[in-house]
């Protein structure tokens, strides 16, 4: 979904994309030097499991990839892993790269829009990496309703509607607001009382501000527009 939603915030087209996966494994055979391989072998299945959900769903093609299944050493008694960990790298179509969007604010006065709902959740997030503690939460991404999202978006880049497009990832909405805001050397003020919520759902400052809800993107639009 990261991949995809990059993809859509460069103006790419939604129906000419196309994806890799590369996976990089501990050894997931049980054995006595691998007490653990029952379990690593489940996440590779159920990373197999997502990979194909997210490729159905938004029509991404896997045109190649790599699997390397064997990334321990051991040093002395120490058996050293790798982090079960898989890799989406995606190709795309620009039709016309004078008309693609970057990520800077372009303009004082203009409106910016955070699009897609937050949804508080801070799983393996950077703030949780700086808190050094486990928050609760693990990103879940809703494929029909991001797809819907996608879709009216890339029609408003290809309308040219939108002067910027920030997807949000790693940082949540303060990382793509501070990223935006130094590319353009332009500040912003940000009403987290507009943040599009889920019904029923409340959130903190901290879960607004650093939760990594996927599918969404931080835009900005000319007051008439």
């Amino acid at each position: 979904d990261e991949a995809f939603r990059a993809h859509i915030a460069l103006g790419g087209r939604i129906d000419f994309a196309a994806v890799l996966d590369n996976f990089c494994w501990p050894d997931p055979v049980q054995s006595e030097e691998v007490p653990d391989g029952r379990y690593k072998l489940a996440q590779l299945v159920r990373a197999c499991r997502g990979l194909k959900d997210a490729c159905t769903a938004y029509g991404l093609p896997l045109i190649s990839g790599k699997d390397s299944m064997k990334n321990d050493a051991v040093i002395g008694d120490v058996r050293i892993s790798v982090r079960p960990t898989l890799l989406v790298s995606l190709m795309g179509v620009i039709d016309d790269v004078s008309a693609s969007v970057s990520s800077d604010f372009k303009a004082e006065g203009d409106e910016i829009y955070l699009l897609g709902p937050s949804r508080g959740e801070l799983g393996g997030s950077i703030l949780e990496r700086v808190l050094g503690k486990p928050l609760a939460g693990c990103p879940d991404v809703h494929f029909d309703e991001a797809l819907r999202l996608y879709r009216a978006l890339s029609g408003c880049i290809r309308d040219g509607l939108i002067r910027s497009c920030h997807d949000l990832s790693e940082g949540g909405l303060a990382a793509a607001a501070a990223e935006s805001c130094l590319g353009g050397r332009l500040g912003a003020r940000i009403d987290l009382c507009c943040v599009p919520l889920p019904q029923g759902v409340l959130l903190t400052a901290a879960e607004l501000l650093f939760c990594e809800s996927p599918s969404r993107f931080l835009v900005s639009l000319h007051r008439d527009d």
